[in-house]
């Protein structure tokens, strides 16, 4: 009997729902991460460009929340924004990339003030010889 771990990941969450309506509506994006809670999003490709990007997100849930904002922003007319604008129809863009959402609170239930300082940039690990 073979020990190989099934690598297929079931995607029902709602940020995996999320992501694949953006692509659904091929709508190019990223969600990246560092190593000290830092996360980062980028609305765009490398080979078309990005119209825009954050850094220094403190959740995961931030980011999503950002890219989502982005998203209905630039591309208002996207399948992905009627919908969105149709299934929330309470919805109002952040001010603050930090502020939490519908999407964020299914990953995170912590919110941060609005005027919550911003955490330093971290600083690479140096290689040990």
């Amino acid at each position: 009997m073979s020990d190989k771990r099934d690598l297929e990941f079931e995607l029902t969450d709602e940020l995996a729902s999320f992501l694949t309506d953006l692509h659904d509506s091929e709508i190019n994006g990223e969600i990246s991460w560092f190593f000290d809670n830092v996360w980062g999003a980028k609305l765009g490709d490398k080979l078309n460009g990005y119209v825009a990007e954050a850094t220094e997100l403190l959740l995961l849930g931030h980011a999503a929340r950002w890219l989502c904002d982005r998203a209905l922003e630039f591309y208002p007319d996207s399948e992905f924004a009627k919908e969105y604008l149709r299934a929330h129809s309470s919805y109002k863009p952040t001010e603050n990339a930090v502020a939490a959402s519908a999407i964020g609170v299914a990953i995170s239930t912590v919110r941060i003030p609005a005027d919550a300082p911003r955490r330093a940039k971290p600083q690479p690990r140096r290689r040990r010889d």
